[in-house]
Order: C-alpha cells, then sequence, then structure tokens
C-alpha cells in the first residue's frame, strides 16, 4: 500500500500529514463517515484501511469560493469538477466507498448505520458546523468524532457548544487544527 504522503500527493486540501496520521490509525478497521470529501485527501487517507468509508459532499465548492455574512459559502452558479476530481483521486479504492453526493444539511435528517469513526469537515460556518453534530448519534460507543479546522473560531465556538452537553463524550487527541472526541458512555448506536 502507498504511504500516507504518496496517497496524498497532488490531491488539493488542507488535511496536514500529522493529521492525515490520526486518521488513518483511528479509521483501521472501523466504518467511517466523512462529511466533506471535496477532492478526496481525507478519503484516500482513511479508505485503505477502513472497513468502509460514507462519504457526504455535495461537490459544489472549490477553494477560495465566495462567502455569505454568516460565513456559509456561496455555490457557483456553474457546477465545478469538485466529484470528477474526487472520484479520480479514489479510484483505486472505490469499492470501499459508498458516496452520497448532497448537501449535509438534508443528509444529517436521514438514517444511517452506526460508525466507528466521523470524522467532520463540512461547512465551516457556525449553523452547519451545529447541524453536522447532528450525527454524533450514529457512533458507536468507544468510537470517535473527529472535527477538522478547529481553529477556525466558528468551528471551534460551535463544537464546544455542542460537546459541552454530551458528558459522554471526551477530547481523546487534540492537534494544532483537529480535535479528536472519544464516545465513552451514554446513548450509543447499536452495532
Amino acid at each position: 500500500m502507498p504511504s500516507i504522503e504518496e496517497r496524498m500527493r497532488g490531491i488539493k486540501g488542507w488535511l496536514e500529514l500529522h493529521e492525515a496520521e490520526a486518521l488513518e490509525r483511528l479509521a483501521v478497521g472501523r466504518v467511517v463517515m466523512e462529511i466533506g470529501s471535496y477532492h478526496g485527501r481525507s478519503t484516500v487517507v482513511m479508505a485503505p484501511v477502513a472497513q468502509k468509508v460514507i462519504c457526504i459532499d455535495y461537490f459544489l465548492i472549490e477553494a477560495g469560493a465566495e462567502r455569505d455574512e454568516t460565513g456559509r459559502v456561496v455555490p457557483p452558479a456553474v457546477k465545478p469538477k469538485t466529484r470528477e476530481i474526487f472520484e479520480n483521486n479514489v479510484a483505486p479504492w472505490r469499492d470501499k466507498l459508498k458516496v452520497y453526493e448532497m448537501n449535509s444539511l438534508d443528509a444529517v435528517k436521514l438514517d444511517w448505520e452506526p460508525v466507528g469513526l466521523l470524522f467532520i469537515d463540512g461547512g465551516h460556518d457556525y449553523a452547519t458546523v451545529v447541524s453536522d453534530c447532528g450525527f454524533l448519534k450514529w457512533v458507536v460507543q468507544g468510537g470517535y468524532a473527529v472535527f477538522h479546522d478547529t481553529s477556525w473560531p466558528s468551528v471551534k465556538a460551535a463544537v464546544q457548544d455542542v460537546m459541552r452537553d454530551k458528558p459522554e463524550w471526551v477530547v481523546a487527541e487534540r492537534y494544532s487544527n483537529m480535535t479528536v472526541y472519544r464516545k465513552m458512555e451514554g446513548d450509543s448506536a447499536e452495532v
């Protein structure tokens, strides 16, 4: 299997090597749900070692996209080639992926299977991050929720506000731009 660096090489994204190493370690043998796939940088880190990766992204966003007053990205008038780029990048592991091309605000309302790792790296405005925390209910006891870009004030505030009321979730690891929580006890999805 190619190294993490080899798998990520040439794929646009903001996931750093030390964060990727943590994601790979947490994904081993687990069903993973990824909120925000973009070009697949984190997907190619987790897919080779995971049991399966459920990818949820509406594939409308490109780097440098316009944002509204709340910080939410404004979808472009012409659909970018994000999905095509993603598919090319994840091709070697496509058989381990279930890709849902949809907005996470809609996806969070659906029923999902239990997961051992939830990676949230979708919209970075406060309201979207809070909404994406609705996926936490699908994480099994002993599983992990990883929030990327927790150095962003809006992401950090949303995560802190949601997790403050969830004592079953404890911080397991912190990185400069990523926070890992573990679900210790309390309500959990059944395996």
